[in-house]
């Protein structure tokens, strides 16, 4: 009887079957027992990475949800904050030829303050950081050009999200489009608001909330009033285990405020966007992506909501924490897999930055490079044309299970201790994101997270761009006095029916959004409005979240050297103890890390007996040495020699730090290996040259 098997084939023989156990046996024996620990490496999470994932060694994959968008493109957005509406309305234009199809509108510091430009509370705070909002004009004017029939928009807007809402459907109206046709998100996140540190009135903001999802279930179903934005915690250095947890907490929060409007969870569900930041591991920031979309599933099931919950409306955002000043080409790279994590993740739309964005310079060109970044993953990578690509990958699905492990479990430690919002007063948030950005810290210090063009590769020769310069003083004045032009003109009845009616215990419903939406109309202000609420004192405050970028502390270096003119900036001499071929990797070792603070190193004549300066020249205040492998008593007795010969500073190379104890030893100041404390050891030589902070 003949078999059903073809016959092997000559040219391709098959592999040898090789098991799990086979594997770790050849480990074993190359590298021990503990050969699989060697390999075994950690997340700044605490998350175990193991040098093989293979069938039989991982748990039963996730029930992991459809995402939001099956079968179309997910949309690329750009935020705007430039202080000018005139300059905002011309960027859009351009990028709509682009392939726009979003637009988050950043308000200024004033407006989030709830203060008009021609206020003079607000004098010092107009124009920074994004748009100078006060009217409906102002939105008009920005977005006079947007076809918001099919163009989504976002406001961020802080703790001022309803009068900011308010004046966007006003404006909208104005320009023709009524609030059903409109799509995109309102932006109210008080949570967020309160992450920075300022005092609110919590209580009041989550009603106003309520009442705008109330408002837009009824009048506007393709705009959703909340946002979970996870930024304020991502950019002070939480971890994706904290961030997924966070969110989880304050979208609970949401819900219940939405509920109180009411609205049943599947309802309250639709109008909760989640906007969180990409990262710089690839695999880490899917897992985190398809683990937030599992556990708000479990939230919304806990809430009640029959058969299949509804999927987690995502936006992924390229991280802020992740660009660079230095090197900001090298951003480009980073905004694509950021972009690739978001998309693979489940992502309905993704905001890459301009990569010019730490740095300024570029402008226009860095816009269309952030928008052609996902076009090209979009129509030529094709990224879309799967739901889920990384289902039944071994790594990624353990990665997902340990991620949404621990993450549901912080999550129930917010819950248990009153809430995200109480988390955030009494600084239980910022004390656990404090214990990971340290972690953050001492890694990026180390280079176990090295950031490519800043603290490794980096060129010590190149300069920042010009600043993006600030609003300047004319366009703020023109923009105040016509504001004040414009407020002679204005009624007055809307707003005072506002404030009649804010009396906050009766309005669990739209009123309270429709009444400042009918203020807006009528011509009245942000800050009219804003006062008009009569929100009740501050009932919240907790600590403020710095942000900080991972390159930051070693840029901070750089600028310390950049700021003395080129030919007056430290060069370090570097003397070979050896072969060129066997120090060969040692001296670039070397060079790499000093040029992560912008210094250079020129060699000294090789096969020198000693470091010493020239006849008459004073000796170099530092010097790097390098040996070959394991050659640490040759390092000594040259730093020694160093020393005798005045140089006050000496540097070594080694492969792994000596055990120290040996007094020729105790004449190197800094041992340099891969591991080492690059930014401490960085700082300390720059003291060391006097170069100032």
């Amino acid at each position: 009887m003949a078999s059903d098997e073809p016959p092997p084939d000559p040219l391709w023989p098959p592999f040898p079957e090789t098991s799990y156990d086979d594997w770790r046996q050849r480990v074993a024996g190359e590298l021990g027992e503990e050969g699989l620990a060697i390999l075994t490496t950690s997340t700044l999470e605490g998350i175990a990475i193991a040098p093989l994932y293979a069938a039989g060694q991982v748990e039963e994959p996730l029930p992991v949800p459809a995402p939001a968008v099956v079968g179309r493109p997910w949309e690329p957005w750009m935020t705007y904050g430039d202080a000018d509406p005139a300059r905002i309305g011309e960027a859009i234009r351009r990028d709509l030829a682009l392939g726009l199809e979003g637009v988050w509108l950043r308000c200024d510091e004033a407006s989030r303050s709830g203060l008009d430009s021609d206020w003079e509370e607000a004098s010092a705070r107009v124009g920074l950081g994004g748009l100078a909002l006060a009217t409906s004009d102002d939105l008009a004017e920005a977005l006079a050009s947007a076809p918001l029939e099919r163009l989504g928009v976002g406001l961020e807007a802080g703790a001022q999200a309803l009068p900011a809402a308010a004046l966007l459907l006003a404006a909208a109206e104005r320009l023709g489009h009524p609030p059903a046709a409109l799509r995109g998100c309102l932006g109210a996140d008080p949570l967020a608001a309160l992450a920075t540190g300022e005092a609110l009135p919590l209580a009041d903001l989550c009603q106003e909330l309520g009442s705008l999802g109330a408002w837009c279930r009824q009048h506007a179903p393709g705009l959703c009033a909340a946002r979970v934005g996870t930024g304020p915690y991502v950019d002070a250095g939480a971890d994706s285990v904290q961030e997924v947890a966070y969110a989880l907490a304050t979208g609970n929060e949401y819900l219940a405020a939405l509920g109180t409007a009411g609205l049943g969870p599947a309802d309250a569900a639709a109008q909760i966007l989640f906007v969180l930041e990409g990262g710089r591991d690839l695999y880490l920031q899917i897992a985190k992506l398809r683990a937030a979309r599992t556990l708000w599933a479990a939230v919304l099931r806990a809430w009640g909501v029959a058969g299949e919950p509804p999927a987690m409306r995502l936006h992924v955002r390229g991280a802020w924490r992740t660009v660079t000043a230095y090197d900001r080409w090298g951003n480009l790279l980073r905004g694509t897999v950021e972009a690739l994590a978001a998309v693979a993740g489940g992502a309905e739309a993704v905001t890459l930055p301009p990569y010019d964005q730490a740095s300024g310079g570029d402008g226009e060109r860095a816009h269309r490079l952030a928008l052609t970044t996902q076009l090209v993953l979009r129509d030529e990578g094709q990224l879309h044309r799967v739901a889920d690509p990384a289902a039944g990958s071994w790594y990624v699905e353990a990665l997902t299970r340990e991620l949404a492990g621990r993450a549901w479990e912080g999550f129930q430690r917010l819950e248990s201790s009153g809430g995200m919002g109480r988390a955030l007063t009494v600084g239980v948030v910022a004390g656990q994101v404090e214990e990971a950005s340290q972690r953050r810290r001492e890694a990026l210090a180390n280079r176990q997270l090295p950031v490519v063009g800043v603290s490794s590769f980096a060129d010590p020769a190149e300069e920042l761009p010009a600043a993006r310069a600030e609003p300047s003083t004319e366009l703020l004045a023109a923009r105040r006095e016509r504001l004040r032009q414009g407020r002679r003109h204005q009624q007055g009845a809307a707003l005072e029916k506002l404030r009649q009616g804010a009396t906050r215990a009766h309005h669990p419903g739209p009123e309270l959004a429709a009444a400042a939406i009918a203020a807006a109309r009528g011509g009245d202000t942000l800050g009219q409005l804003a006062q008009a609420l009569e929100r009740r004192r501050p009932d919240a405050r907790g600590p403020h979240l710095p942000r900080w970028r991972d390159a930051e502390p070693f840029e901070t270096l750089r600028r310390r050297v950049q700021r003395r003119p080129p030919e007056e900036r430290p060069s370090l001499p570097l003397l070979r103890l050896g072969d060129p071929g066997d120090t060969a990797a040692g001296a670039a070792f070397a060079r790499r890390l000093l040029a992560a603070a912008g210094l250079r190193v020129r060699e000294l004549p090789s096969g020198a007996a000693e470091v010493a300066a020239s006849p008459g020249a004073s000796p170099p205040p530092a010097v790097v040495l390098v040996a070959p492998d394991g050659e640490v008593e040759a390092l000594a007795r040259a730093a020694a020699a160093a020393r005798r010969a005045g140089s006050r500073w000496v540097l070594a190379v080694v492969a792994r730090p000596p055990a120290g104890g040996g007094d020729e030893e105790a004449a190197v100041d800094h041992w340099l290996y891969e591991g080492c404390d690059a930014l401490g050891i960085l700082a300390d030589l720059l003291r060391h040259l006097e170069v100032a902070g």
